[in-house]
Order: structure tokens, then C-alpha cells, then sequence
């Protein structure tokens, strides 16, 4: 007990004063009745899809014939065949090399196949909407008997620059074998969503008349691409732009397989969620444990 006798009384004030304080700076603000409130804040949450977006679902080389182990041309009588998935709305446009040639190919016109007629699948014989293109790159020289053309050449790349840069259904003044006497293609329905594609050499020794005597006309590996928009492999009337260079003039499908892998892959697409404001560690869901919360 302090004896207030033996303190002034400003001393004693003082004293209550510091207990006083003391006993208020250990209370929290929780405890003040006279403390603010806490205010919500705001927050604004964004969940974003950054998967890129593709332009086609389905590409891909073929360059092994059938019944062979190693890629390489096909010869007459061989052929490529692919599978591969489509939906309704799907084309198929492909490009294969007319190998005696400086820069011609094989392809759909830019629209390409149409794998469906409304929601009936494609199957049957589409050589008829095939035609003999030139890409453009290289002067075209007599077919069949030009020194820059892949079977004569020295390397690749050695002819002149065409005059005309453009992609263009061939038409140079020299002569060329009717489509179905070099190609046939085919689609065959599988089932489902799936197809086969077959290209067929159907060229013989004489189908290809040159002032050197009459040859046979290989075809080149080749790329294939599923669409929906036009024009996925080359534009006609325009220069080339996506790679066809190297498969028209050297029959090596490399550079436009890989521009189209980069453009090639399904969506990803995200749905509708929850979101939810908690404190516990977990409140939609734990790690390990069942599904327990309509997940």
C-alpha cells in the first residue's frame, strides 16, 4: 500500500496517469469501443485464357510410299496414304511435287476439299478438284528435260527466278499429261470423324512426251493441312509466302511442315467457375481428399 503520506500528491497522478496508459496501449483497437470500423476493399479478379490461338487442327508430311520403310518419291503404280480427323465444316488441301518440273505441284485450289456435305462425310474419288500448279520461284524449263529440275539438277535451288512470282495453275507454253494420267486421289470414310487420304501415281514410261524421248513422272513427299478458312497452303495470284519454295522446286516438304505446325493444335479453352473469399486453407476443395463439394 502506498503511504500518501510520504508522496506528493503530483507524484501520486502521475502514477494513476502511466497505469492508465499502460493498461490502454495492451488493449487491441478490436477492444476500443471507440475504434473505426474495418472497410471492405475491392478487388477485382481476372482470369485470363493466354493459350495461343491455331488456325488449323490437323497438318502433317507424307513421304513414305505405302508398303515402304524410308521416305522417298513415289514411283507408278505407288502411293501415299494419311489418316487423319475432321468436322463438319473441314477441307483438305495437300501439295505434292510434279517432279519433272522446275516448280510445279500438285493441289486443291485454295478453298480446298470440303470433307462434308453438310453432315454427311466425304468418301470417293476427289481427283477432279486437283490441278497442276506453278509455284512461282523458279523458271520453268522444258519438263522432263530441264538441267534444273530435281532430277538433273546439282543441288537445290539452282534455277533462274521466274520472271512471274506469283502462284498460278501452270500454263508456260509447254505441254503437261492431263491430271488423272499423273494423280489420283482418293478420301475413304473410316467412321466417325475419321478419314483416309490415298494419292496414287498412276503416270506410265510414256505419259511425259520431251523432245528427249517420253518418261514417267514421280511425286514428290508432300504436306497436308484440315481447314476451315481458305487458302492455308498458298494464295493464287500472290507470291509465296508460307515455305512452298523447297516442296515445289526440290520436292522436300520440310520448311512449309514446319510454318504449319505453328499454326496447327486444338483450342484450349476454359469454362465458367467459382470464386470464393475465405480464411480457412481450404474451401473448395483439398488435395487428396474425395470430391466432396459438387466439384
Amino acid at each position: 500500500m502506498i503511504d500518501k503520506m510520504r508522496f506528493p500528491a503530483f507524484l501520486i497522478l502521475a502514477l494513476v496517469a502511466a497505469t492508465s496508459l499502460a493498461m490502454i496501449s495492451g488493449c487491441s483497437d478490436d477492444d476500443d469501443p471507440l475504434s473505426p470500423e474495418p472497410q471492405p476493399e475491392d478487388f477485382t479478379l481476372t482470369i485470363e485464357n493466354v493459350s495461343t490461338a491455331r488456325d488449323f487442327t490437323v497438318s502433317g508430311v507424307f513421304d513414305t510410299p505405302v508398303g515402304q520403310k524410308s521416305p522417298g518419291p513415289i514411283f507408278p503404280g505407288d502411293a501415299y496414304e494419311f489418316t487423319f480427323g475432321a468436322n463438319p465444316g473441314d477441307k483438305l488441301s495437300f501439295a505434292t511435287m510434279f517432279v519433272q518440273s522446275n516448280d510445279l505441284f500438285y493441289a486443291p485450289e485454295g478453298d480446298g476439299i470440303a470433307l462434308f456435305d453438310g453432315m454427311t462425310p466425304l468418301d470417293g474419288d476427289v481427283t477432279a478438284q486437283v490441278y497442276l500448279w506453278d509455284g512461282g520461284t523458279e523458271m520453268n524449263e522444258e519438263p522432263g528435260v530441264g538441267t534444273n529440275q530435281a532430277p538433273r539438277q546439282g543441288g537445290p535451288d539452282t534455277g533462274a527466278i521466274d520472271a512471274d512470282m506469283t502462284v498460278r495453275m501452270v500454263s508456260d507454253g509447254y505441254t503437261y499429261p492431263a491430271v488423272t494420267d499423273v494423280i489420283k486421289v482418293t478420301v475413304t470414310h473410316l467412321g466417325d470423324h475419321l478419314f483416309k487420304a490415298r494419292l496414287e501415281n498412276t503416270s506410265d514410261a510414256n505419259t511425259l512426251m520431251t523432245s528427249m524421248g517420253n518418261v514417267a513422272v514421280p511425286l514428290a513427299p508432300g504436306v497436308f493441312v484440315v481447314h476451315q478458312g481458305d487458302n492455308p497452303l498458298f494464295t493464287e495470284g500472290s507470291p509465296d509466302m508460307k515455305g512452298l519454295e523447297g516442296l515445289a522446286e526440290d520436292g522436300n516438304p520440310g520448311a512449309i511442315a514446319n510454318e504449319l505446325a505453328a499454326m496447327t493444335g486444338y483450342p484450349v479453352p476454359l469454362a465458367p467457375g467459382v470464386a470464393v473469399v475465405h480464411s480457412d486453407a481450404a474451401m473448395v476443395y483439398t488435395d487428396g481428399a474425395p470430391n466432396g463439394s459438387g466439384l
